[in-house]
């Protein structure tokens, strides 16, 4: 079914769309030039005889609505089509392959590829803390929750609340919108998630998410500041309406 909206476009070199069709059509366009240009860097590592001795990550900074939940965008909310993205590792030199099962972040990405290069994280650095090399199963608990987040800012640029804050572990996810005494809970099953009435069973995960917030606040140094309007030239709304931030 064709749906007409108003507005999107998910990159600016994209023409706004009348329809979910057309914006599917633009968004498979785009997977289309991404696969090409992959098998252009594949064709090249192989013929100069590099793929045995590559490490190649492939992922995805957010996902896309389209028509789900009622959106058409990719920002100001924090549904699963948004934060669970692709990540593949391909690892030549390791000789096995498989899926890892438990949830990891994009976070990861810097230890893991440090680890592998034999550099590592020394323990006493606080973002060791949350990043885990995806390699090694050890490090990837089943009870272990991560998180995906938008600050929020004033005219400034100082943090002034906690903005959008989801934590999520392999079944479970706590929705934070800007503050502690606005959570939603949610489990997890398959590709669908289910809001629940209260937070039952959410104990452990409610605790861990708490001292996470802690850490972030400090990191932050969030002011009681009231939140400036910035005015935005004609150029700078129409740039933000391209990248779909704007209705």
């Amino acid at each position: 079914q064709m749906i007409p909206i108003p507005w999107l476009s998910l990159h600016p070199e994209i023409a706004i769309h009348n329809s979910i069709g057309d914006c599917l059509l633009g968004y498979d366009k785009e997977i289309y030039g991404i696969d090409y240009q992959f098998r252009k860097l594949w064709e090249f590592l192989k013929k100069n005889d590099y793929i045995k001795s590559t490490f190649l990550i492939f992922l995805s900074d957010h996902g896309e609505f389209f028509g789900e939940h009622g959106q058409m965008i990719h920002g100001n909310v924090q549904y699963e089509e948004t934060i669970h993205i692709p990540l593949i590792i391909w690892d030549f030199s390791s000789g096995r392959s498989g899926r890892v099962n438990n949830v990891v972040s994009i976070i990861d990405i810097m230890p893991t590829i440090l680890e592998k290069l034999g550099i590592g994280l020394r323990k006493n650095q606080r973002y060791a803390y949350y990043g885990k090399n995806i390699l090694n199963d050890k490090n990837l608990s089943e009870s272990r929750g991560i998180i995906a987040e938008q600050p929020k800012k004033n005219g400034k640029g100082d943090f002034i609340n906690l903005g959008l804050i989801t934590y999520r572990t392999a079944n479970k996810k706590i929705v934070l919108k800007y503050t502690e005494e606005d959570m939603s809970y949610y489990m997890i099953n398959g590709n669908k998630e289910i809001e629940l009435k209260d937070d039952s069973g959410f104990k452990n995960e409610k605790e861990a998410f708490k001292s996470i917030l802690t850490r972030i606040k400090e990191s932050y140094n969030i002011k009681d500041a009231t939140e400036k309007t910035t005015q935005l030239d004609e150029e700078k709304v129409k740039k933000l309406k391209s990248l779909g931030y704007l209705h």
